[in-house]
């Protein structure tokens, strides 16, 4: 019988980015290209800071932040919605699949059977077993195929928007807090951002927190309970020739892992799900304060570039550093209203260090950016 060739998808990136280019290259200083990063997580010293290697190096926008087949989903994986079933081992519902003397009667059988995929059994329409070339081409057909909904839809759908969509804002507050009265310090959407900014703020701000390499951090607790639950189980090492996704290590990163992707396919297929809650939530609660500041003291970034910001007061802000000149802040307030504010360089500074404390891999403006002024003891 004829196998068909791996659906492989060539054209849809293998090194896939977990904080965008498009996002990464506000912070370029040539053309978008490439950026300035400081290491933390190999050059900083934890317990003795003053012993750090503060050394910035210039990397590559398509080098950093990202792993390999990180959004796909593939054979074997915990979550594969029904057109990846179909995409992946639909062409086997021409032949009958037998394993320990059962028929695997459906595509989810074969998936969740597939790490044994070399005990299978395999019968052709015409009773026979299949040649040991055409089980091979089926394995390599399985090994090799991959659904690549998830990058290709962040792709359309929110990145290729994001930089004319977020300038164009930082624009619209700029011009907002020039026009405005002084006493009226609340400005509403009359003023020229639109109800469609404000909603597409909060999607941006839940997207790249949940996107970033340490995600949601009420997402990781909900994961360490399950692991706490059944640490004998969510403990276990995966061996490699067994992951779906070489980074996931144990069963409780490859659970959270698929678990993650699957939220991803809900919010980018149907608009439901985990993310679409939030986003209902934070729509409900929070109001937006766009937190401006110049090229002179700009705002850094991380691989993290949205997390919960903890303020010196204790005072809890969801934020997502848009721009090296604008921040996102969420905090309590009116419903479809929003706050414009102008921060003093102290103020950026005290952003600067929580973007510094929450992120591994910074992003600075310049090759000589004083690094350790970050970490220093504030006096």
């Amino acid at each position: 019988m004829n196998i068909p060739e791996p659906k492989s998808h060539l054209d849809v990136a293998i090194n896939q980015h977990l904080v965008p280019q498009c996002y990464m290259r506000e912070w370029s200083y040539n053309g978008g290209n490439s950026v300035w990063i400081y290491n933390k997580k190999e050059l900083f010293n934890e317990t003795k800071p003053e012993n750090s290697d503060w050394s910035i190096t210039s990397k590559s926008t398509k080098k950093i932040n990202a792993i390999d087949y990180f959004h796909d989903l593939k054979a074997g994986s915990n979550y594969l919605p029904d057109d990846a079933l179909e995409e992946i081992f639909g062409f086997l519902s021409a032949f009958t699949i037998n394993l320990d003397g059962e028929k695997l009667e459906t595509l989810t059988d074969l998936n969740r059977n597939y790490h044994r995929h070399e005990e299978w059994h395999i019968v052709d329409s015409t009773g026979n077993s299949i040649s040991d070339v055409d089980k091979a081409k089926i394995e390599a057909y399985l090994n090799e195929s991959r659904y690549v909904y998830i990058e290709t839809e962040w792709n359309k759908a929110y990145e290729n928007n994001w930089r004319s969509y977020i300038t164009g804002i930082e624009e619209k507050v700029r011009k907002l807090k020039e026009s405005v009265p002084p006493e009226e310090k609340e400005a509403q959407p009359a003023y020229g951002i639109t109800k469609y900014d404000l909603d597409l703020i909060f999607k941006y701000l839940l997207i790249y927190d949940w996107r970033s390499f340490e995600g949601n951090d009420e997402f990781n607790k909900a994961i360490e309970c399950v692991r706490n639950i059944i640490p004998e189980i969510m403990n276990l090492d995966i061996s490699e020739e067994d992951r779906t996704h070489q980074e996931d290590t144990t069963v409780i990163d490859a659970f959270a892992h698929d678990l993650r992707l699957k939220y991803f396919i809900q919010f980018l297929k149907d608009d439901t799900g985990i993310l679409r809650t939030c986003i209902d939530q934070y729509e409900k609660n929070l109001q937006i304060c766009f937190l401006l500041t110049d090229k002179e003291h700009p705002f850094i970034t991380s691989n993290t570039p949205a997390f919960v910001f903890v303020r010196e007061d204790g005072y809890k802000e969801h934020i997502l550093v848009a721009r090296p000149t604008m921040i996102v802040s969420l905090g309590r307030g009116e419903k479809n209203h929003f706050i414009v504010s102008n921060l003093l360089p102290e103020q950026v500074e005290i952003y600067n260090r929580g973007i510094a404390k929450h992120g591994h891999l910074l992003i600075v403006p310049e090759e000589n950016y004083d690094i350790a002024t970050l970490f220093a003891e504030k006096v």
